[in-house]
């Protein structure tokens, strides 16, 4: 019997396949008379690819190809969890975001948001204590003017021994320091004198002048004296030089001071302007259409200071026992601070797109004197629709053994201002006026005295049913409400309201709200 050699396609693929190899057979006679069997009739056939496969499994493949996720359990699961980030992108990040933009509802009696307790403010070049011996300014350029035309008094000028004079003039940079090289302490009756600052009348001064004046009791107290200029970090630093006070325990010296700037052709920028003068007043010219000032400080005087005009970022006014008065315009912060002596002031406050993250702040303090102040606040229309989180303005005034009158108006065409206005008093009456734009709640305390909201007229205005006053609560010392739409301040976020909050002990309080148009107030 002849046999058939195997195809190689169909040959199995495991060595080890009992097929394979050589097939050993027996032959066997054929009787020629027997009709063939079936096994004779034709070649016996293999089996195909998939029955070898499924009688032999490879090793390398797993069992059931089936993947986890086309099962029944896996389509169930994927499911569930398409459900479950459908829900969470549906609910959960709406509520999220709520919760972020309006963390905190309003209530009554907070004084949340009139925490003035800020972080101290980077330091300013003007805060820089100078050692002028330090290495540093070795190589700075430092000098000191002569005093000229020296002589000595007629007999009946007193403890006066003679005067003198000197004029020193400089390049002006970005920045100014004026200080005594004393400190305040113990300089009464020892020191006094005067600083001037004010534009240059000569229109073709091109530099900055500086012209000191001295009168004395003792000429070795005038020698040991002198005024010296010295620049770094371009700034100029103008440093009023005295001897100790245990060297001439009983003689006095007196130095005023003149500075003039140069007449600007257009406003131009100063970085800083700062001064730390104890004993000496302060005078300053018409400077706020002329000069921009990024920083404009005064601080450790004990005398007056008075300001024709002065426009800034940051105004600081310190003073520890006199008057503080004049214009003053800023767009950050204003500071007005004095211990014993009144305060007399016209504010104006810009809250700027350039300062649209920061709440612009002003702060109105003494211990024993009046406050008068008229306000004058502006919204940049630009930053309008993006206030700041603590509101466009938020204003302090507080004092002690004197009355307080306080108005405060929107600028001509500036938009609505989220303002917030707190002043405290103790002996003093408290007397507090707000224009017709204004929208928010008022809370008016006192001890022993009465608390009375008034409500005016703004002329000229519209009549609109959603600015009207209403009353939460009203006894004789206490009073609260909102002025503005049916809305209760409860349903707002305490960051998105307008705030009034005035505190009294022993002395009545008046807030003034002006409506749109007069009507009965509703009590809520």
């Amino acid at each position: 019997m002849i046999l058939l050699d195997e195809d190689s396609s169909q040959r199995p693929k495991l060595p080890t396949d009992p097929s394979v190899g050589p097939t050993n057979r027996v032959p066997t006679e054929v009787d020629p008379s027997s009709p063939p069997s079936s096994s004779q009739q034709r070649p016996p056939s293999l089996n195909n690819y998939e029955s070898l496969e499924a009688q032999h499994p490879s090793p390398s493949k797993p069992r059931g190809g089936r993947r986890p996720w086309r099962t029944r359990l896996g389509r169930f699961m994927a499911i569930a969890l398409v459900i479950y980030l459908c829900l969470f992108v549906i609910l959960g990040v709406p509520t999220f975001v709520l919760k972020w933009r309006v963390p905190h509802k309003f209530k009554w009696r907070g004084d949340y948001i009139f925490d003035y307790q800020q972080p101290p403010p980077p330091m300013d070049n003007d805060q820089i204590e100078l050692d002028l011996s330090h290495p540093l300014f070795e190589d700075s350029i430092f000098s000191c003017g002569t005093w000229d035309q020296q002589f000595d008094p007629p007999g009946d000028s007193g403890a006066v021994a003679g005067t003198a004079s000197m004029r020193l003039p400089f390049h002006l940079t970005s920045g100014i320091n004026l200080r005594l090289n004393s400190s305040s302490e113990n300089l009464k009756d020892y020191i006094s004198g005067t600083l001037t600052v004010d534009i240059n009348p000569d229109k073709t001064a091109s530099n900055a002048v500086l012209m000191a004046n001295t009168q004395f009791s003792n000429h070795q107290l005038f020698e040991a004296s002198s005024v010296c200029l010295t620049n770094f970090f371009n700034t100029t630093e103008i440093v009023v030089q005295v001897p100790d006070r245990e060297n001439f325990p009983s003689d006095t010296i007196g130095i005023d001071l003149q500075l003039l700037l140069p007449p600007p052709s257009i406003p131009y920028d100063f970085q800083s302007f700062a001064t730390r003068l104890p004993m000496f007043k302060h005078f300053f010219g018409d400077l706020g259409p002329h000069i921009f000032f990024g920083l404009f400080k005064l601080t450790d005087s004990s005398s007056a200071i008075s300001v024709d005009s002065v426009t800034a970022s940051s105004i600081i006014v310190r003073t520890s026992g006199a008057e503080i008065s004049g214009n003053f315009s800023a767009s950050e912060r204003l500071i007005l601070d004095t211990i014993n002596g009144p305060v007399f002031a016209n504010i104006s406050l810009l809250n700027s797109r350039k300062h649209w993250e920061r709440t612009t702040k002003l702060v109105v303090e003494t211990g024993n004197g009046p406050i008068v102040a008229q306000v004058n606040i502006r919204v940049d229309e630009r930053s309008y629709y993006v206030p700041p989180k603590h509101g466009h303005f938020q204003t302090k005034f507080k004092t002690f053994n004197a009355p307080m009158n306080i108005s405060i108006a929107h600028a001509a065409h500036s938009k609505p201002a989220l303002l917030g206005v707190c002043a405290k008093n103790t002996l003093g009456t408290i007397d507090v006026t707000l224009d017709s734009l204004y929208t928010g709640t008022f809370d008016v305390r006192s001890r022993a005295a009465a608390t009375l909201v008034h409500e005016t007229f703004a002329p000229d205005s519209v009549a609109n049913d959603e600015h009207k006053l209403h009353f939460d609560q009203q006894s004789s010392e206490l009073t609260r409400g909102w002025i503005g739409d049916h809305r209760r301040p409860e349903e707002f976020d305490r960051h998105a309201l307008g705030r009034v909050e005035l505190v009294n002990s022993l002395s009545p309080i008046n807030l003034h709200l002006a409506r749109l148009r007069l009507s009965n107030a509703e009590r809520r």
